[in-house]
């Protein structure tokens, strides 16, 4: 008996310590993990850097590099061609023409360094144009990206980061071609809910990059009132680049007929102003407004059918606040109900006549 005893008690403290191997928490070490809100985060500031330059000149710019996180960050510049995004209307061979990764100089201090928590580096970008560049648009990427330090690094780590890009607009002085194809524009025929969105594509067939404005003028057609001008949203088309633009006109438009009118400017040696035709749409009442109309028509036809006894019975209602007697137009009895009549009437007479 005690032997089974003891065996009982051991094969309990063996599942009581496999329990507490599984159960209890594991702590690491904090060299080797990154809290949430330790991630490898970067900010950069500005964007877009845009340069105008001679033939054989040197152009200049700054970027400030941001480290948002709480770890230190080494930090790797790359520059590559720019890849525009949108669906490109150039031959392969031509692309190369406004390729300017070439053009880009950086010191070694400034394409690879250390990033210390919440600090930041001004970086400095040298853009060397060659003698045989052509006039027009000319275009590169430089990518910061963020190198996960050897003391984060184990079997078990997850890291989440992205790498930052400065994109670089190079104009060649000289003699280019600026031309941009601005498409029809486009909605909805019929829209029950606002706002109308108005959709329409620019193509760039010149040979630089190009910041288009512009406006939408809404005119109710009905009642010949302007609604207002609703502006284009500003982005840059590059050269062999179709891009497309989305305006909701978030105007509070009544239920009635419209049109559209596009006017697009650009240029920077001579402004050109586009005018697209007109687009005509609608705007119609909700569901739930025909929905009242259809109840409404219900309603009517109602009233329609009950005319006559409505009729009598506010002559009824009106006559009780009057002192004048109501006289009620008597109703025109059927030949039947008329013969019936005459023969009560013979029958009571000579009954009268009797007594």
């Amino acid at each position: 008996m005690n032997e089974v005893i003891k065996k009982i008690f051991s094969l309990g403290s063996i599942f009581l310590i496999v329990l507490t191997l599984f159960f209890s928490p594991v702590t690491a070490n904090a060299q080797n993990t990154i809290s949430p809100n330790q991630q490898l985060a970067m900010a950069i500031d500005p964007a877009i850097i845009e340069l105008i330059v001679d033939k054989s000149e040197t152009g200049t710019k700054e970027v400030t590099v941001y480290n948002t996180s709480s770890v230190a960050l080494p930090i790797k510049a790359i520059v590559q061609g720019f890849n525009p995004g949108e669906s490109v209307d150039v031959k392969e061979k031509d692309l190369q023409m406004y390729d300017a990764s070439s053009w880009i100089k950086m010191d070694s201090k400034d394409r690879d360094f250390i990033l210390q928590p919440k600090a930041y580096k001004k970086v400095n970008i040298k853009v060397v144009v060659p003698e045989r560049a052509s006039p027009g648009g000319h275009y590169a990427t430089i990518y910061f990206n963020p190198l996960i330090p050897q003391t984060l690094i184990s079997d078990s780590s997850v890291f989440i980061y992205a790498r930052i890009a400065v994109l670089v607009f190079i104009q060649v002085k000289g003699t280019f071609n600026e031309r941009l194809i601005v498409n029809s524009l486009n909605t909805e025929y019929f829209n029950q809910t606002l706002p109308v969105t108005i959709k329409f594509n620019i193509k760039n067939t010149g040979d630089s990059h190009v910041r288009p404005t512009g406006k939408i003028n809404v005119v109710d057609e009905i009642n010949r009132n302007v609604i207002g001008d609703m502006n284009i949203p500003l982005q840059v088309v590059l050269p062999g680049t179709t891009k497309e633009y989305k305006v909701d006109i978030n105007k509070n438009l009544d239920p009635g007929f419209y049109s559209a009118l596009l006017t697009i400017n650009y240029g920077t040696i001579s402004e050109v102003s586009i005018k697209t035709e007109k687009l005509y749409f609608f705007v119609l009442p909700s569901i739930s407004t025909y929905i009242y109309i259809i109840l409404g028509i219900i309603l009517l036809l109602i009233l329609f059918k009950l005319r006559s006894r409505l009729k009598l019975i506010l002559k009824v209602l009106f006559s009780s606040h009057s002192n004048v007697p109501m006289e009620l137009t008597p109703r025109k009895l059927t030949p039947e109900e008329e013969m019936k009549r005459i023969v009560e009437d013979e029958f009571k007479r000579n009954k009268k006549v009797k007594k």
